[in-house]
């Protein structure tokens, strides 16, 4: 039997239709288990029958902030017990709600917004649950990763949640630099303290082509969606200082296939570069694979220095009077477009 099925003996059929009575369907309780519900990104409406029906007979919520739990429990006529667990008292929550399990009791695990677990607080508490051999029901619902999706018009299928990137500078730049040669699309998170250096690390990583999806404060008033190129975000940004502010999504499509095909050597080039100057390196690797040496040794330098050294690899090609030999491509130039993949 499913958890949810309790003292109505079925889960498919009475529990939203008994939050429809005079004490908000509190009267039947759940059965004991770990209720991850998801809850609304911004918009309260996008809240799920099944998730109020939930709530509002769980016996205790245990949310990232009570604070914010309070106002959406208000709002629907819920009142179970409130309990914080967040980032900080994670770990010692978890014992606590596998007893209040144990006890008999239905735990609803909340975040601020959207899912436990998915770049937010919860992962843990779900794990030690899993561990005491007690139920975890998922009670789906708003997701900004598949809101921004469902609108970005990819055709590529597959995609990859990188969540939020380094805060560090050179950090994110270097795992950009990897995500840029993804095969899937990428999806990542970012506050608007940072919207700026990201998007800027963007455009110096991807092909000025290449097709990114921005999303801010989806579902909320004024939410905002942006279609581009890598090359027009920063610009487009720029342009408003109100287009900053928020919480983002951000996806990119996935890389064009030959580019996808150099990440094998992200490893080689980055052993060879340890040891060997950085157009060595690049000339070595092209003469052994048949890539294109330019394009080795632009990989090369955003694999060290970060993508923010992606952007002087031009000038320094045409420093000497003569450049990678990149005899594998039709286009020699150093600065040509087509370097860049």
């Amino acid at each position: 039997m499913h958890p949810e099925a309790g003292a109505q003996g079925d889960a498919r059929g009475g529990t939203q239709g008994d939050s429809s009575q005079g004490d908000g369907g509190q009267g039947k309780s759940l059965a004991a288990g770990l209720y991850v519900v998801a809850t609304p990104i911004g918009h309260l409406s996008d809240l799920s029958l099944r998730a109020i029906d939930v709530l509002r007979r769980v016996d205790t919520t245990a949310a990232e902030d009570t604070r914010v739990a309070r106002v959406l429990l208000d709002h629907i006529g819920a009142h179970p017990t409130l309990i914080a667990s967040h980032e900080h008292n994670e770990a010692r929550m978890a014992q606590a709600i596998v007893e209040r399990i144990r006890a008999g009791q239905a735990v609803a695990l909340t975040s601020d917004a959207g899912t436990p677990g998915i770049s937010d607080p919860g992962a843990r508490v779900v794990a030690a649950v899993h561990a005491a051999g007690l139920p975890v029901i998922p009670v789906p619902g708003a997701s900004a990763v598949t809101a921004l999706l469902s609108v970005a018009g990819f055709a590529e299928p597959r995609f990859r949640f990188e969540g939020f990137l380094p805060a560090r500078s050179r950090a994110r730049r270097e795992r950009l630099a990897t995500l840029a040669r993804s095969d899937a699309v990428v999806v990542i998170y970012e506050s608007p303290h940072r919207i700026i250096e990201t998007v800027r690390d963007l455009a110096d990583t991807l092909e000025p082509d290449r097709i990114v999806v921005l999303g801010r404060e989806l579902t909320k008033r004024f939410e905002q969606l942006h279609r581009t190129t890598a090359g027009a975000l920063v610009e487009w940004l720029d342009a408003d200082t109100d287009r900053r502010r928020g919480e983002f999504v951000i996806a990119f499509d996935a890389a064009p296939a030959e580019l996808a095909q150099e990440q094998p050597v992200d490893a080689l080039l980055a052993a060879l570069c340890a040891e060997l100057p950085v157009r060595q390196s690049a000339r070595l690797i092209a003469s052994a694979t048949g890539l294109r040496a330019n394009d080795l040794y632009r990989r090369a330098v955003a694999l060290r220095l970060g993508a923010a050294g992606a952007s002087d690899a031009d000038e320094d090609l045409t420093d000497e009077s003569s450049p990678v030999d990149d005899s594998s491509g039709s286009d020699t130039s150093p600065t040509s477009d087509s370097t860049k993949g």
